[in-house]
Parts: C-alpha cells; structure tokens; sequence
C-alpha cells in the first residue's frame, strides 16, 4: 500500500493512504516520523515532495480567486442601495447531534449555554456528510442543485478524488456575495473536506483536526478586531467527529478538564457528550469576548452542525437492507439518512429578532435567513428561506437530505410527522411516522403510504431539472 505523508500547519505529521478516508488517518509525533524517514528513502521522497491537499489547494486558490470573483456579477441579483452594516459569523460544529443538545430533554446537560440561546430550531441537513452540505450550508442549495457531490453509482468517501464534483460555475456562495459587498472574508477549518467544494471561492486557514474549539476561536477573535470593517468568518469544528477514542480512552480534542466531565466510560455516548460540553463552553468564552468587546449586537452569529452522528442506533436495520462497501454499520454519518445523522440544531444569536417556534427547519435556509438579517435585497434563487419570514404555520413544508457519501444513493424526505427514506438500488422504500415512532424503528412499506411521498420527492427533482435547464439556456443567450 502506498502512503503519502500530510504536514498541517502547526508542524504536525500524518501519514495515510490515498484509498483511506479521513477517519483512519492516525497521528504520529514529529519524533516517530523522523526514525520512520530515517530508516525509509521512499518516505522521505514522499516527506519533502508531496504536501497535504490544504497547501497545494491554497497555492490554486490564490491565484484562482481573484479571477474568480472577478467573474462573478452580481449587479442583477443584489440591489445596489443594499450597505449591510452588521458583521456575520457562522459556527459549523461536525457530527453536532441535535438529540444530545440537553434542551431537547436529553439527559445529561451537555450544553447549558447552547441552551440559554432563544432563537432555536431543529433543522434538517441538506446532506449527511461535510462536502456536499457545507456547499448547501454556504449556497442556500440542495446538492442536486449546487452539484458538488459525489459521482459513481457506489460511493465511497476517500478512495477516489476525482469523483468529487465541484460546485457548479454558476453557483454564487455566500462569501462571495459579502465579498463583492465590501466584507473581509475569513474561512477557518479543522476538518479539510469543509474547505475542498469551496475551493477557489474562499482562501482557507486549515487546523490540525485535534485543535480544540477555543484554537479556532482565538483565530475568530483576531479576524474579527480589525477596526470598522464588516467581517465575515466561518469557523468548522472538529471536537465532535470521529475518531474520539484515541488511545485508552483517552479523548486528545479536548482540554483534560472537559475528557472525564460526565465520567470515564469508554462508550461512544459517553465521549461524545464529554467533548459536546467542551464545545459548548468554548462558544460560551467565545460570545463572552463578542460581549465584552461589544460587538454582539452589530453580529449576526449562526450556530449549526453540517450533520449529525450515529451512534449505533440503527446497525440491525443498515446491515439487513443497505449495502456499504466498507462492511461497517451503525456509527459516523455520511451512510445513511435516519434521524440522528441529519437532525442538526439551527441557532441564531446577536443582531437577530426573537423567534419561538416549533417549526422544522434545513440548513439550505441559513444563506436566505443571513441575507434576510443583514438586510441584502437580492433576486437570488435559493431552495431556503428566510426562517423569521412569515409563513403559514400549518404549512406542510417538504426538507431534502440527499447525496450520501457511502453506498448507494438515499434520499430522505421530511414532511410534517411523516418521512420518507428512498433508495433506488437498495429497494428501499419506507416512511415512518415521527408522531408514533420518533426513534425510526418501525418503517411503513405499504404503497398506499410510501407512493405519495415519493412522488413528491420525484415531482421536486423534475421541477429542479427543469428550471436549471431554463437557467442553463437564459445563461448561453445573455
């Protein structure tokens, strides 16, 4: 097997395989990997002529972008007398499971501060996995939609790069609609795949994935000083995805204090919930500096996950009916699209009105709802909305989660206390009843209950087909 060495930017050293996925790669010490070079003259080949995907990405980029942005004219969609005046931060925590926020009755109380926010709502993910939903995250688009998903009839995360698809040319996120508004525009990551379908788009700053939240935070504070300028900064935290257990235990993400807060038991839930209480008091040190430095009410702040996290929920029923090529079931996300690997929390903080409502929300709605706040008149196209526009709220609104990253295509289809899990080539088609099985044990397979739901879900990808079939033609005759 071949293995390329990756350098971050703190100097430390990761070797892995070009066919392993991002959570196998392990650490290794600068000390170890000197008496590996020493003893290999492949490895020191590989040491000085191979740097990570984040530096030769970053070296494309900043030739790309200025190109880039220059290509991208806005003066159709964006009215001109729109002068946002209020600065933007989105807070993307990986694998951040709704379930185990405490305020939603959970039993621990893994996130006192989280709690405390008024502005709340449950969202579906656009995707079950980074790529393709940081893309929905920061487009206000379904991965059908913005293209940046993976290809091939069987996926599999990390075995080959080329079948990432980027984001269509056409696509506008939104640090590049802030960009030409006149915003200073910092992306900051510990997870790599949260930066690759932006490439070009932004100019990335890439962490070790063990930096602890409060790494990141420091990097949010200094971006966010510099005098009168309106700051956009995006932040993606690692504490929360996989692999927590490390070695005997122990959790390397976080600081000692946070490792044993809710005991030493060596269970996926109980280390998941040690490090989502460090998460929550990094942020709550974070919106202690934003209010001592009185710039929380000329913030926006969006707090949300890209995805959920499974802990073993539902290996009886993945291992029985859908294929994986990996062999493995029932942990991590990105497989499959049950509850806890899609169900994310959506919180809003800062300049934002009050809002109380029970209302089910995506992440495609983060983009309109930013744009909404910092007040942007715009003619922009988004599969989202605005969560503080007035709507019915008896109103049946149909949530997407597609573009899978393991196995066959699935699709889930959320309206109101019924949802639909479709997949094609796994014969899969099922709904359940949220009001009466909650957990998603039971799936309903009767047609008469499947047929409707799925011909919703076909009749919202042929509309989609169709408009961009539309705007692909409007495009080639301006």
């Amino acid at each position: 097997m071949t293995f390329l060495l990756q350098f971050s930017r703190r100097g430390d050293i990761f070797i892995f395989a070009p066919t392993m996925s991002s959570h196998n790669r392990a650490r290794i010490q600068p000390g170890w990997i000197r008496k590996l070079i020493s003893r290999s003259n492949v490895a020191s080949l590989l040491a000085t002529r191979l740097p990570s995907l984040y530096y030769y990405y970053t070296r494309k980029d900043k030739q790309l972008f200025p190109s880039r942005i220059r290509s991208v004219d806005l003066s159709s969609f964006i009215d001109p007398s729109s002068h946002p005046n209020l600065n933007v931060i989105i807070i993307t925590v990986d694998s951040l499971r709704n379930a185990n926020l405490s305020c939603t009755g959970y039993f621990r109380q893994t996130t006192p501060f989280l709690d405390s926010m008024n502005v709340r709502f449950k969202a579906i993910s656009a995707s079950p996995w980074t790529y393709p939903s940081v893309a929905s995250l920061l487009t206000g688009l379904y991965p059908h939609n913005h293209g940046a998903l993976l290809h091939g009839l069987v996926k599999n995360i990390g075995t080959d790069l080329d079948s990432y698809a980027p984001l269509r040319s056409h696509v506008v996120s939104l640090p590049e609609i802030l960009h030409v508004l006149g915003y200073r525009i910092h992306f900051h990551t510990a997870i790599e795949m949260a930066y690759l379908p932006l490439r070009s788009r932004v100019i990335a700053h890439q962490y070790s994935p063990i930096e602890p939240a409060e790494t990141l935070s420091r990097s949010l504070k200094r971006c966010i000083q510099r005098g009168d300028e309106r700051q956009f900064v995006y932040l993606h935290l690692a504490d929360l995805h996989s692999p927590l257990k490390i070695w005997h235990g122990t959790i390397l993400k976080i600081p000692n204090d946070y490792k044993e807060f809710f005991g030493r038991d060596e269970n996926w839930q109980t280390m998941y919930d040690n490090a989502l209480r460090y998460v929550d008091a990094a942020i709550e040190r974070l919106f202690d500096y934003l209010s001592d430095s009185r710039l929380l009410d000329r913030t926006v702040v969006v707090i949300t996950g890209d995805h959920g996290e499974e802990l073993g929920e539902h290996a009886e029923l993945e291992s029985a009916h859908f294929y994986d090529p990996r062999g493995s079931y029932g942990s991590g996300h990105g497989h499959n699209v049950f509850r806890e690997i899609i169900e994310v929390p959506l919180i809003f903080a800062g300049a934002v009105p009050a809002k109380v409502t029970d209302s089910l929300v995506s992440t495609v709605d983060v983009v309109p709802t930013v744009l909404d706040l910092i007040q942007v008149s715009h003619r922009f196209h988004f599969d989202g909305r605005s969560v503080f526009a007035n709507t019915d709220p008896k109103e049946l609104r149909p949530l997407l989660c597609e573009a899978c990253g393991y196995g066959y295509e699935k699709k889930a289809l959320v309206v109101g206390h019924h949802k639909l899990i479709y997949s094609k080539e796994d014969g899969i088609e099922w709904v359940f009843n949220l009001n009466k099985d909650p957990l998603e044990r039971c799936p309903i397979t009767d047609p008469q209950v499947t047929s409707p739901l799925l011909d919703m879900l076909q009749l919202i990808l042929r509309e989609d087909e169709r408009r961009r079939i539309r705007e692909a033609i409007r495009r080639t005759t301006v």
